[in-house]
């Protein structure tokens, strides 16, 4: 509450004959919806972690506070894998998005901790089964494969021990927008791995 009400006091400060003024008002606040949000799709095109750090400030300056940060996509694979770091190679990105641009989990873990700073839970996104080019081009399999589901369990546990719940307690698995043949028996895995 602390936090909000400052973001409302600068919102009122204003200049005037070269003064700041501060108008004394009344003011009875409260979010209308407990989740106010936000979703960057930085799997389609990189942004530096100066750039997103600057979309934080404007977002806890209108008191958002969800920041879904939407890491992989058709065009690349945005989360360092240290098991299989050909998900991060630029030959097997599009080559006109930011081919072989991630994140380190050094990255990831900083973005989360200022963010946090400012009031703003971070929602990493691992888009599955579908909108995955990058993932099929670069590990040669579907997702929903034997074979792809052992890769997501592996990229799943290294990224939870990289980055622990109590810094990020949600993670979003999209599976929307594409048709496989063993629709619950991938989701179920691959939610059974997150719990």
């Amino acid at each position: 509450g602390q936090f909000y009400a400052l973001q409302t006091l600068r919102q009122l400060i204003s200049k005037k004959n070269g003064k700041i003024v501060l108008h004394q008002c009344t003011i009875s606040d409260a979010p209308k919806y407990p989740v106010r949000g936000y979703m960057l799709d930085v799997g389609r095109n990189y942004m530096s972690l100066k750039l997103l750090k600057e979309q934080l400030d404007i977002m806890a300056k209108y008191k958002l506070n969800v920041f879904q940060w939407h890491l992989t996509d058709r065009p690349a694979w945005r989360i360092e894998s240290k098991k299989y770091p050909e998900l991060n190679d630029a030959k097997n990105h599009r080559p006109t998005r930011n081919p072989g641009m991630f994140y380190t989990y050094e990255d990831i873990r900083e973005l989360i901790v200022y963010a946090k700073d400012r009031q703003i839970q971070v929602i990493p996104e691992i888009d599955m089964p579908g909108h995955s080019d990058s993932f099929v081009t670069a590990m040669w399999c579907k997702m929903e494969s034997e074979k792809g589901m052992l890769i997501l369990e592996h990229v799943l546990e290294e990224f939870f021990d990289e980055i622990p719940k109590e810094s990020c307690p949600t993670i979003h698995l999209g599976s929307d927008e594409v048709k496989v043949e063993n629709p619950e028996e991938f989701m179920s895995k691959m939610i059974s791995i997150c719990n």
